[in-house]
């Protein structure tokens, strides 16, 4: 797994596992049944589940669309490259965009279960 995040660009998949661990954090957080919170603070709290998500998606985009680039510089300069070298190229730079979408998909699930159980409790 720490090969897969090195592969992948340090300088951008670090940052968007850090992004990970807090939206967990919130995740729990919002588990928590706090009486004191009101429907809108719930909503409020869950939401930036889903912002983290987001947030985390466009990094990875970005973080493709930077090793593309740098590839295909690397590819200029190079003059005649092989399909294996090419495509390898490409299943590197795709990393950053699969982490940042699963990333994304576990944020925005768990952003819908948590809108679902406070309108449930707020009923």
């Amino acid at each position: 797994m720490f090969d897969f995040l090195i592969e992948g660009w340090a300088p951008i998949t670090f940052p968007m596992t850090i992004l990970l661990i807090i939206a967990v954090a919130l995740i729990i957080r919002s588990l928590i049944v706090r009486p004191e919170l009101t429907k809108e603070q719930s909503l409020t709290q869950i939401g930036y589940i889903k912002y983290l998500g987001i947030l985390s998606l466009t990094i990875g985009l970005f973080g493709q669309i930077l090793g593309l680039y740098g590839a295909f510089t690397a590819m200029e300069q190079a003059g005649e490259v092989s399909q294996a070298i090419f495509f390898g190229g490409m299943k590197v730079s795709s990393i950053t965009t699969v982490y940042g979408m699963s990333i994304f998909l576990i944020c925005y699930l768990s952003w819908l279960i948590l809108k679902v159980k406070t309108d449930r409790q707020f009923k």
